[in-house]
Order: structure tokens, then C-alpha cells, then sequence
């Protein structure tokens, strides 16, 4: 496909902002991707739209990417639609069909991770996190690798109380 385009829904006025910087930081730091947001209905419209291969992206509030994803609650018509997310940006995910390229979705995923900047922290000290898989394209996020690293060197060594430092 010729440009990047990244849906959001119209019955949620705080997603389309969120698509076009999204779409903004993609264009600015990956041209040839022509990245752009637009709207849909809603998100059952969205779902239906990625569902269809009519779209790659799209902007989705996290319960209903995992309702859709398990096609479960108003998304149950759709049957399960295997979405994979790029990126967590607050209460929304950042989605794609399970079968985006995977160099564009690691080229993608590497601008977010690299430039995003939310403009306000989390209401609350819960971290957000995805309620879908990411795409395998995502590299995973240091706190999972360094769990993974203390959790193998604990197994291995019998040592408990274990730190990393990154310096």
C-alpha cells in the first residue's frame, strides 16, 4: 500500500488527535510511509474495517481491542479478529492485523518508542499496558527482558535479591 493510513473512531473525539501525531511522528521520521489519520463511526466500524483487510491501523480504546481480538461483547459478530498491537499510548492501543509487515511494523514501532512523548502522565501510577499481543515486529520492552534476565540468573544461580544497573 502506498500510504499508512491509521483510523480512529469519530464516537471518540480524544482518538483522532492521538492519529495524527501518531501519523505526524511517522510522516516526520518515516516519509515514504505518507502516514495519515481519518475516522470511522466507531470502533465496531474500525474492527469491521481491519477485519476486511480494508485497512492496516488503527487507534482503539484497549477494551475494545481486546474484546475484538477474543470477538467477544459488540465485536462477538466479527468473531475474533486477530489484531497485535504496536504500541500502548495510555488508555488506547496502537493496532494492526496480525499479518502487517513485519519490517513496518519494527519501523513503525521503532519511531513510537523513540519519539513518542504522551502529553500528560498516567492519571494514576498503574502502567498501561496492552490488552492484545504485540506484533511480533515490537521489540520487547526492557522491563521484560531484564525480568527475564534476573528470573533466569535467579533460577540458575539460587541468588533472590538481584539488581540490574544500567549505567
Amino acid at each position: 500500500k502506498s500510504r499508512l493510513i491509521i483510523v480512529t473512531s469519530a464516537a471518540d473525539p480524544a482518538s483522532y488527535p492521538l492519529g495524527e501525531t501518531v501519523a505526524t511522528l511517522l510522516v516526520r521520521h518515516l516519509p515514504e510511509t505518507r502516514a495519515l489519520a481519518t475516522r470511522a463511526g466507531d470502533s465496531l466500524e474500525i474492527v469491521k474495517l481491519l477485519a476486511s483487510n480494508q485497512l492496516d491501523l488503527a487507534i482503539l480504546p484497549a477494551p475494545d481491542a481486546r474484546d475484538a481480538a477474543e470477538g467477544r461483547g459488540r465485536f462477538a459478530s466479527e468473531g475474533a479478529v486477530p489484531l497485535r498491537a504496536l504500541a500502548v499510548l495510555g488508555p488506547y492501543l496502537f493496532v494492526s492485523r496480525e499479518g502487517f509487515p513485519l519490517a513496518t511494523a519494527q519501523a513503525v514501532a521503532g519511531v513510537l518508542i523513540e519519539h513518542w512523548r504522551p502529553e500528560a502522565p498516567p492519571a494514576s501510577s498503574e502502567v498501561p499496558r496492552a490488552t492484545i499481543p504485540f506484533h511480533a515486529g515490537v521489540p520487547p520492552a526492557f522491563p521484560e527482558v531484564a525480568g527475564k534476565v534476573v528470573d533466569a540468573f535467579s533460577a540458575e544461580t539460587g541468588v533472590r535479591n538481584v539488581r540490574i544497573d544500567i549505567r
